[in-house]
C-alpha cells in the first residue's frame, strides 16, 4: 500500500503499520469469532429469560 506524501504530516509510523500485512488475517478472524460467541453468548441469555417468564418449556 503507498500512502500519499504529505508535507505537513510525518507519515511515516503509518506508513511502517501496512508495510507487512501478512498477519492482519489473524487479527481479523480473532475479533470475528468474539463477536460471533458473544452474539450467540446473548442469543441463549434472552432466551433463557423469555423461558424464564413465560414457563412454556
Amino acid at each position: 500500500m503507498q500512502l500519499p506524501i504529505s508535507d505537513e504530516l510525518y507519515i511515516g509510523y503509518l506508513s511502517r503499520l501496512f508495510g507487512n500485512t501478512s498477519n492482519c488475517y489473524k487479527f481479523f478472524w480473532g475479533h470475528y469469532f468474539e463477536l460471533l460467541g458473544d452474539m450467540e453468548y446473548r442469543a441463549y441469555e434472552m432466551r433463557q429469560q423469555y423461558l424464564q417468564v413465560n414457563k412454556t418449556f
